[in-house]
């Protein structure tokens, strides 16, 4: 024998003969819940077992840390956001600076003013001052904080 249970998992409706292995063919379903057990959650428990799942989560003596936990937590995700929020809008700055050289340096092309042979023929004091700015922009993420 291979190990593999042939019968499991089917696939809903099927009639039997087609296997779905989803890369666990070597493993039985997980039998930690019964599969007519309904998955529950805090908020849909009646009153009494809401009032006792209080009750022990107040006395649980790892309550303080977790809540300690939490509200760290918290913190970290709010400071997160706001870092993350620094470098997008960082990014769509040094995007649209590099979009603003891109345009000067086409316009001196169209103008002649830059050829294949030699790209450096002519200094533009424009995209020195943009190229400036975009290096401004890119601050180190440690610095952020």
């Amino acid at each position: 024998s291979s190990g593999i249970n042939a019968e499991w998992p089917l696939r809903p409706g099927g009639s039997g003969g087609e296997n779905v292995h989803n890369n666990r063919q070597d493993s039985p379903p997980p039998r930690n819940k019964p599969a007519t057990q309904p998955n529950r959650n805090v908020k849909n428990l009646s009153k009494g077992r809401q009032e006792a799942f209080d009750i022990f989560r107040r006395d649980y003596e790892h309550n303080r840390a977790i809540e300690m936990n939490k509200s760290e937590l918290k913190a970290r995700m709010k400071e997160a956001k706001q870092i993350g929020g620094l470098v997008n809008k960082s990014r769509e700055k040094i995007n649209s600076l590099k979009s603003s050289i891109e345009q000067r340096r086409i316009a001196m092309a169209v103008q002649g003013l830059v050829t294949a042979d030699n790209p450096a023929s002519v200094m533009d004091p424009k995209e020195e001052e943009l190229k400036k700015h975009i290096k401004k922009k890119k601050v180190p993420t440690a610095t952020l904080r």
